[in-house]
């Protein structure tokens, strides 16, 4: 399940890996705070960590690691309860298509538009460790702008805020299905939703 979720920003990395293979480069990390809200349940989450990048002028690519806490509860039909409390860490790779326009010699300013996975490494609920930790992975859509401001000749500081999108986790598919057999009304899964808030330093090489 993990490394086909991943297998879709990594190829897109490479490709854009290649294509800017002789446009500017530069590479950073930072701290990295997102949130999450709705989904086929109820899935409110927040989370932080840290993150590196690659840039290529036009294009973003990152991986993070992260740690998270969320209450996954009902909703419609499955309203009332609280299914899982729970803890987890979780790395992810994402690319971001990106335009700077610059302002002044120091700064510029970018619409971004992307795709982020999120691949959960553990979860933990009462002090147990959840099997199939993977299940809970899932795909974001991003887009959102940046903003580079340069301190020295090669040293810059980016900040970035996105919104993004979530699709369900297998997770919140299978407990879908199984709630449908039982109501006999499957319910509808919706999509998720959740700024994220990046900053970071970079070097131009």
């Amino acid at each position: 399940m993990l490394s086909k979720g991943i297998l879709v920003p990594a190829v897109f990395a490479l490709a854009v890996t290649g294509a800017f293979a002789q446009i500017n480069i530069s590479a950073g990390g930072g701290e990295v705070t997102q949130y999450g809200f709705t989904g086929g349940f109820e899935f409110p989450y927040s989370g932080f960590g840290v993150f590196g990048f690659v840039d290529a002028v036009y294009a973003e690519v990152s991986a993070g690691y992260y740690f998270g806490a969320v209450d996954i509860k009902g909703t419609g039909i499955l309203s009332g309860g609280t299914f899982i409390t729970m803890d987890f860490t979780s790395v992810s790779l994402g690319i971001l298509g990106k335009y700077p326009f610059s302002f002044g010699e120091n700064m510029s300013v970018w619409p971004a538009l992307g795709i982020e996975y999120n691949a959960v490494l553990s979860a933990e609920s009462g002090g147990y460790t959840l099997q199939d930790a993977s299940d809970f992975s899932h795909l974001w859509i991003r887009f959102g702008a940046g903003l580079d401001y340069a301190i020295s000749h090669k040293m810059y500081i980016r900040g970035t805020i996105l919104y993004g999108l979530r699709l369900s986790s297998k997770f919140e598919s299978d407990l879908a299905g199984i709630f449908g057999d039982y109501y006999e009304v499957k319910p509808v899964l919706q999509m998720g939703h959740g700024p994220v808030i990046k900053i970071a330093v970079g070097y131009r090489f």
